[in-house]
């Protein structure tokens, strides 16, 4: 069992791919990571990016969970402003009941930029004015029947109501400034890495975790997840290529995800010109990448999961091609952290 791995989708599409062929590429991945023994495979949530399709993330982790039969199948995550804590608990009651147990419940909050974008486009929910840990402590609350925020009804019970049952919660972050308020409540934290690649940021993230962590009403211990790049291939020649096209994606989705259609081919990225602007902006997100052959990858992560006191790696999928993605998987399955 691959239990210290898991893998974060954003259901990528490749060169001249459709989305209907994508989506199918994703499921057999996530086939494939249930087969292979990981722990988890989470669905992001991006919206209006034609090169990315995760728009609907708890729409693809109940199809996900009903072609799967051991993996958890969660959100990395879904966004609070666009949902509201009722609403989003409702889903994750039903989904945890079609697949008890298998349900992981990743919640972040977008940032101002992306909630302009999003407000443009009616999919922000302003009226409800709360913020990050009114959402949080709301949406805890009505998962658990355990009524102790004040923006909640306490006679309003989330359906369906079951035998009592933690589904866990994980608090995505990119910086320390949500990490005392995440442990003070018992919850798991995954630190994006691949959004925010500042190694000492997350090690710092993780140990204001780890010293307030207090053990809500499920009794967990402390759960810390950082997600960020795997680069490998079979063939040695293509690493450097490789890196190259998930370096393209990089500058992209950091300066404006919704430029281009799809994935930078193989083929393309070796020789892909790089301006100044692009090199720069790249060269910030060494820290985001683990790069090198198979056989030197488990002891980079092992390397780095011990530097930066994490317990598990979320693995952002995003190489070229299903070939490449697919092998990644098993790669990942062989290592032992």
């Amino acid at each position: 069992m691959c239990q210290e791995i898991g893998v974060l989708d954003f259901i990528p599409r490749d060169h001249e791919t459709n989305a209907i062929e994508a989506f199918k590429n994703s499921t057999r991945l996530l086939q494939q990571a249930d087969e292979l023994g990981f722990k988890r495979y989470w669905y992001a949530e991006h919206h209006t990016t034609p090169s990315i399709l995760g728009s609907a993330p708890l729409a693809l982790v109940g199809h996900g969970l009903a072609l799967t039969s051991r993996i958890n199948v969660g959100t990395g995550g879904v966004m609070l402003d666009n949902i509201s804590p009722f609403q989003l608990a409702e889903h994750y009651k039903v989904l945890d009941s079609l697949a008890p147990g298998r349900v992981d419940a990743g919640v972040g909050y977008s940032n101002h930029k992306e909630q302009e974008t999003q407000e443009a486009m009616g999919g922000v929910i302003p009226k409800q004015n709360l913020n990050y840990e009114e959402a949080m402590r709301s949406l805890a609350s009505y998962m658990t029947d355990q009524f102790d925020s004040a923006f909640v009804l306490p006679k309003v019970h989330v359906m369906p109501m079951t035998e009592p049952h933690h589904i866990p919660i994980y608090g995505l972050v990119g910086s320390r400034r949500n990490a005392k308020f995440l442990a003070e409540n018992g919850w798991a934290l995954s630190f994006g890495l691949f959004l925010r690649p500042n190694l000492k940021e997350c090690q710092e993230t993780i140990k204001i975790y780890r010293q307030h962590y207090k053990p809500n009403a499920s009794g967990q211990p402390p759960r810390v997840t950082v997600a960020l790049y795997v680069i490998t291939s079979p063939n040695y020649s293509d690493i450097r290529a490789m890196e190259h096209s998930v370096d393209h994606w990089i500058y992209t989705f950091a300066t404006d995800k919704r430029q281009i259609f799809e994935l930078l081919p193989l083929d393309d990225a070796e020789y892909y010109p790089f301006s100044h602007e692009e090199q720069q902006v790249v060269s910030h997100y060494q820290d985001a990448k683990v790069v090198g052959r198979p056989r030197d990858i488990q002891m980079e992560l092992r390397d780095l999961k011990r530097e930066l006191d994490c317990d598990e790696f979320m693995v952002v999928n995003q190489l070229p091609g299903f070939y490449y993605r697919s092998h990644l998987l098993s790669v990942l399955s062989e290592i032992r952290l």
